[in-house]
């Protein structure tokens, strides 16, 4: 649910100009950290602080996102990566792809019969 919520709020904004995504946080409102009261993001001086880490027992919920997903994340939000893994994963099913061999372990038979790049035929052991 919450990376399809991250998903479509970036195709959202994705499609949107420069400009527009510029206004449209510039009128946001936030309360600055120490404020009491809602501030325009573009009333707020430079040194204002919009963020701050909070410790759990303070916080109304907690985003814990641990280390090795933040790359899995950033992948899932870029549609050219996840094309191209979709599309490898897609050629995996269906055979277009060797996987990983031990040294001296055979390839499968099919792939004998294949011509290379520049047109000899595979052969030997892996």
């Amino acid at each position: 649910m919450f990376l399809q919520f991250l998903q479509s709020t970036a195709q959202d904004w994705a499609r949107k100009s420069s400009r527009s995504i510029l206004n449209a946080v510039y009128a946001m409102e936030v309360v600055p950290v120490g404020g009491r009261t809602p501030v325009k993001v573009r009333d707020l001086p430079l040194s204002a602080h919009i963020t701050k880490i909070i410790e759990s027992p303070e916080a109304r919920s907690v985003l814990s996102v641990p280390e090795g997903w933040l790359e899995t994340l950033g992948l899932m939000l870029h549609p050219p990566a996840m094309e191209s893994i979709f599309r490898a994963a897609d050629d995996t099913r269906a055979g277009r792809v060797v996987g990983l061999r031990t040294p001296g372990s055979r390839l499968p038979p099919s792939w004998y019969s294949r011509r290379g790049p520049n047109g000899a035929r595979g052969k030997g052991r892996f």
